[in-house]
């Protein structure tokens, strides 16, 4: 049934609660139908509706939000360089991140310290 995507450990609906490992992230469509519901919840084909109005039709964007098949690069793509991106691309890395990627999210992380030291010296001027 299309809108029911089946959880595979169990009960998880979205990227940061499974555990794939990369090949078998990108092996099956269900890793798109799974970030989408993670983003958009249950009408997550209506969000791609919605973004991509009359490119496809209803049964192409429920068929990427359950998983049947996967859409093509350029929905991926431009999902990337929407106002998802950041967090379209943190799901695909979360699934086995390489070094550089820790290392890049390391380096968010600091300067998030760093920005927050110095809002704070900054109020007590």
């Amino acid at each position: 049934m299309h809108g029911n995507i089946p959880a595979p450990d169990g009960g998880a609906t979205n990227m940061s609660e499974t555990n794939f490992s990369r090949r078998q992230f990108f092996a099956e469509p269900l890793w798109f139908a799974v970030m989408c519901r993670g983003f958009w919840g249950a009408n997550a084909w209506k969000e791609l509706r919605f973004r991509y109005g009359e490119s496809y039709t209803e049964r192409t964007y429920r068929g990427w939000a359950s998983g049947d098949n996967e859409p093509p690069a350029r929905v991926l793509g431009s999902l990337i360089l929407g106002g998802e991106g950041r967090r379209v691309i943190d799901r695909i890395m979360d699934a086995e991140p390489p070094k550089w990627w820790h290392n890049i999210r390391e380096d968010e992380r600091q300067a998030d310290i760093f920005r927050r030291a110095m809002r704070e010296v900054s109020q007590q001027d």
